[in-house]
């Protein structure tokens, strides 16, 4: 290797681990404040409905926001948007840990979640336009395996912080996280070769807002028990919420999200995949705390080493399954995977109790993180087709992983007597 080549390996490699140290903080509290909810909501005293909108309303802006996010980073850099949403996520972050009142921290959470929006999709877009085509399988696979990473610590990190102190070192940990990240893109050296003046969907993205609010407070209320007439109010409300979404998207010219690429049929079959995939694994992170504490009634020492047996498959099969792909295809992984997933969750679902031996969890779960990390990479290159050059950061971002996020964290989420129900029937949400 010749020392030009030596020095574009060592600006890939630092690029890639910047981009995945700035974009994990939106995982990473995506999943962490789950466990702290009851805790939160002991202080500030608010009811189950209030405190799991602290997660919920978290990932529907980052639903939203993200192709807005990425749009903006190819209209104005990517290097400057990527540094911006980093200071402000730091300062939304240390803003949280000293918050006065329930709807104060609920500010910041949104603004965390605009700042996460941006991170991501304008990270990618860096990788998409600095790494050749036929490493973008091991790249991404990297970069899949430390969100991956991410979100499953979440829970696992909160609890370790929450049995040395209060819910507000799990912002503290943010802060150091934001400092590394903005120094590593500090001094990043990437060159936009273009930037596109693209016009911004605003009017679809506030009704893709508004309707996965609708749904997400559907699905809330189906666990707290709506009465029959506030029942049939909020699902009409969220039909009609529906139906206008889908006639502005189809009188618009520039959508919020590129939902022709939905017609491509790769690219549909990738996205229910990864949405299938997400379901699996944030429901599964979710529960699995709960289940574990209230109904088997062990500590976060079990908890930790049966997540831990999932994210870490997750993270050794990601980087491998990404270089197969490159070599061999990417079918081949994504079937693989997603049928280990399945029959993993399947086992798990269908020997949950309150006696399940600890070693058929940690088989059951194992196969999950096997089969995630073994069809994240392909499935996103999938997702995020060759064809779709930058300004990728704009359109790749299709709103399947994020709703089945939304939907697993709103039932989940600040309702930790109901979690035992949620573990043992179909994860449909």
């Amino acid at each position: 290797m010749s020392d030009r080549e030596a020095t574009r390996e060592h600006g890939r490699i630092y690029l890639l681990a910047t981009v995945a140290l700035a974009g994990l903080l939106a995982p990473l509290n995506s999943t962490m404040l789950a466990v702290a909810l009851p805790e939160i909501r002991s202080e500030f005293d608010v009811g189950h409905a209030a405190i799991g909108w602290l997660i919920s309303s978290y990932l529907i802006v980052m639903a939203v926001a993200q192709p807005l996010g990425g749009r903006l980073g190819d209209q104005s850099g990517r290097a400057l948007v990527l540094r911006i949403s980093l200071v402000a996520f730091l300062g939304c972050s240390i803003a949280a840990i000293f918050a006065p009142t329930f709807a104060f921290l609920a500010v910041m959470r949104t603004g965390q979640a605009m700042a996460g929006a941006a991170l991501i999709p304008t990270g990618m877009a860096m990788l998409r336009s600095s790494v050749p085509i036929h490493e973008l399988g091991q790249i991404n696979g990297l970069h899949g395996a430390a969100m991956g990473i991410s979100a499953a610590s979440g829970p696992i990190l909160g609890s370790l912080l929450l049995t040395i102190g209060s819910w507000q070192l799990l912002f503290v940990l943010n802060i150091p996280l934001a400092l590394l990240a903005l120094l590593m893109v500090l001094r990043l050296r990437y060159e936009q070769s273009t930037t596109e003046r693209a016009p911004v969907d605003v009017v679809g993205a506030l009704l893709f807002a508004a309707l996965l609010a609708a749904i997400t407070a559907v699905l809330n209320g189906g666990r707290e028990g709506l009465t029959e007439t506030r029942g049939v109010i909020a699902v009409a409300a969220t039909i009609a919420i529906a139906t206008v979404f889908v006639v502005a998207q189809s009188r618009t010219a520039v959508t919020a999200v590129a939902w022709s690429l939905l017609r491509v049929r790769t690219f549909a079959a990738a996205s229910m995949q990864v949405l299938l995939m997400n379901l699996v694994m944030y429901t599964t992170l979710l529960s699995m705390p709960f289940f574990i504490k209230e109904v088997q009634g062990a500590g976060s020492g079990r908890t930790g080493m049966l997540l831990g047996t999932m994210f870490v498959l997750m993270a050794v099969m990601a980087p491998i399954s990404g270089r197969l792909a490159d070599v061999y295809g990417r079918r081949l992984p994504v079937l693989v995977g997603t049928a280990a997933a399945v029959v993993g969750a399947a086992i798990l679902l269908a020997t949950l109790a309150e006696d399940a031996p600890p070693a058929l969890m940690a088989g059951s779960l194992a196969l999950i993180g096997f089969g995630t990390g073994t069809s994240f990479g392909s499935a996103s290159i999938i997702v995020w087709p060759p064809a779709i050059t930058p300004p990728a950061s704009a359109t790749f971002s299709p709103p399947p992983r994020r709703i089945s996020a939304t939907t697993s964290l709103s039932i989940s989420a600040g309702k930790p007597a109901m979690l035992s129900a949620i573990v043992t029937s179909p994860p449909i949400a």
